[in-house]
């Protein structure tokens, strides 16, 4: 008999393949969902294999769905997601350029004013 705990397992493994907004994949998964309970519900014994036997492994079903959705959202989802990763790639190289600046400055700050305060200290 399948857990309720390994059907969220499966459920989580096929949502995490599918691309596309949170909206559109909550009614994806809603539909699948459902599913799975008529299947648990027409033989109660029913195990993980039985499941992947009947609808597919998690990856398949994802495919599966995504087939459905529309081309554009896909897109539109995929580009959403590059846009974010760029930004916060640029913020995380500019954040670390900026530090190592201002280590650098700092180190060449400091030179200097040793060796300032070195000749100061030996002038008459």
């Amino acid at each position: 008999m399948i857990t309720e705990r390994e059907i969220k397992k499966y459920l989580k493994s096929v949502e995490k393949n599918i691309p596309c907004s949170k909206k559109i994949k909550n009614d994806c998964m809603q539909s699948l969902k459902l599913n799975i309970e008529d299947i648990i519900s027409s033989d109660p014994h029913t195990t993980v294999k039985n499941l992947i036997e009947i609808l597919g492994t998690p990856k398949a079903v994802a495919e599966g769905l995504t087939k459905e959705l529309d081309f554009q959202e896909i897109k539109k989802y995929k580009l959403v997601k590059n846009i974010i990763s760029f930004t916060v790639l640029g913020v995380i190289a500019a954040v670390t350029i900026a530090f190592l600046s201002n280590c650098v400055y700092d180190l060449t700050r400091l030179d200097y004013n040793f060796f300032l305060i070195r000749d100061l200290a030996n002038t008459p």
